[in-house]
């Protein structure tokens, strides 16, 4: 998943979560709750994914899937603005360590439409 794409996922779950609030009072809350606790835990599993595919060894990942697992378990308690705001940092994270993985190769990875 791409940065670019974990940033829209972030909006779409903001939003959501703003959208929540008013929803809620016409639906019955604790089906409203269930698809909070959904659009809440679908982003994270993505950010899961993306942190399997870094090439990091595990101690290096090690705290971010502590953070990881806290933001699961604030989604599954109901703390959804935790669990978002979780989100966007450990996507910002995850995407620095996979800058810095990438610099450790060096000149063998140059940038997106630079000429050879």
């Amino acid at each position: 998943m791409t940065m670019n794409k974990a940033l829209r996922l972030t909006a779409c779950l903001a939003l959501a979560l703003q959208a929540g609030a008013p929803a809620a009072l016409a639906c019955e809350p604790e089906a409203m709750n269930e698809q909070l606790a959904e659009l809440c835990r679908v982003p994270l599993e993505e950010l899961s994914t993306m942190l399997s595919a870094v090439k990091q060894p595990p101690e290096a990942t090690a705290a971010l899937r502590s953070r990881l697992e806290d933001a699961r378990n604030a989604c599954r308690d109901g703390e959804f603005e935790v669990g978002a705001l979780s989100f966007v940092r450990l996507a910002r994270d995850i995407g620095r360590l996979e800058a810095r993985t990438l610099a450790a190769l060096g000149p063998a990875i140059s940038p997106v439409g630079s000429a050879r």
